[in-house]
């Protein structure tokens, strides 16, 4: 008898979940240019407070790397952790970025990609 509840109660419980609402996905916060940097900034942060504190710590993972403080040294690490630091809206990881493709460390020198990181990284500071 308790086997049977248990079952139905569980059987109820999956016809109820596929019943509900999806949850609705998360507001697209993609970086479209200088022109956009207030909307994004806003939408970043309604997306996720923490989500300036979180490149701050990219970027200081990528430091590490870059300059070999705590790990080893390693450019493509660095270049990395820089990368998802300006996605993460801070401008120092965008402007570090820049400097490892101007110079080609870790990273095929691409002067044209850093004068864009570097436009970003202006724009986010």
């Amino acid at each position: 008898m308790f086997n049977k509840t248990l079952l139905s109660a569980g059987a109820a419980l999956l016809i109820q979940l596929a019943g509900a609402p999806a949850i609705a996905s998360p507001k697209d916060c993609s970086y479209r240019g200088p022109k956009f940097i207030d909307s994004y900034l806003q939408c970043v942060k309604q997306q996720e407070p923490r989500y300036a504190q979180k490149g701050q710590g990219y970027t200081t993972m990528g430091n590490n790397h870059e300059f070999g403080r705590g790990a080893a040294r390693h450019y493509g690490q660095a270049a990395m952790y820089y990368q998802l630091a300006c996605q993460h809206a801070d401008g120092n990881g965008c402007m570090y970025l820049a400097r490892l493709y101007q110079r080609g460390l870790g990273v095929p020198k691409n002067k044209a990609r850093a004068a864009r990181l570097l436009k970003r990284a202006f724009s986010l500071q």
